[in-house]
């Protein structure tokens, strides 16, 4: 448990760090901590992404965003860091594509409602799982949407480095139970209306555990 304590602590500390002032090294430490693997990891998500438009939340370094656009997908962006903001804008408009990016935080979505078919986020922060963001999810959401939260990845290979990865993941908490999870991360989007799932989908020799809250197609009427 201290162990677990001071990890949070220290991703904390590096995501105040890298979403503000060390933005620049985002990518870098990025892939430092998943062996090169982080990038791969966000695009294996977007076969869960079946209606337009998206809006995805904490786009970070806009990775995410460029691959959609390069897909042709109808997608828009929200984050609160002007540094992230500035950099995924310059990544898509380097690649061809017209951003659409929006400087907002994800628990005051500035977006009328049923504005989207699918909400989609990456190893989100904590404010992602707030009851506050899951009713802001419900309000923008289109009956029948669905939100997906790529949360957590299964190391599953043999090399040295993925061994020493999967102890260090497990021993931190990193691979959660799905007890822990629905009880926990999804409590808050089932308060909020939405049917949720585990889904996990496999990324080479390792397996993405993505969240997925789907909300009711019917719509409900103020009395």
């Amino acid at each position: 448990m201290r162990l677990q304590r001071l990890y949070i602590q220290i991703v904390n500390m590096l995501f105040n760090g890298l979403y503000a002032p060390f933005a620049w090294a985002y990518d870098w430490v990025a892939d430092m901590v998943s062996l090169g693997r982080w990038q791969k990891w966000i695009l294996a998500i977007q076969p869960l992404l079946e209606h337009d438009p998206i809006l995805e939340l904490g786009f970070g370094p806009g990775h995410l965003q460029a691959a959609l656009l390069e897909s042709h997908r109808n997608v828009t962006g929200v984050d609160l860091s002007r540094q992230m903001c500035k950099i995924a804008g310059k990544r898509i408009t380097r690649e061809g594509h017209a951003p659409r990016l929006v400087r907002a935080m994800g628990q005051k979505l500035p977006f009328p409602d049923e504005a989207f078919a699918c909400l989609i986020a990456t190893f989100p922060a904590p404010y992602l799982f707030q009851a506050e963001t899951a009713r802001e999810a419900a309000r923008v959401l289109v009956p029948g949407g669905r939100m997906v939260v790529l949360a957590f990845v299964q190391i599953q290979g043999t090399t040295l480095s993925e061994k020493i990865l999967r102890k260090i993941f497990r021993q931190t908490g990193q691979e959660p139970t799905d007890d822990w999870i629905t009880g926990r991360l999804l409590a808050a989007f089932q308060q909020a209306g939405f049917e949720t799932k585990i889904q996990r989908v496999q990324c080479g020799t390792d397996v993405l555990l993505a969240l997925e809250m789907n909300k009711s197609e019917v719509r409900q009427c103020a009395l």
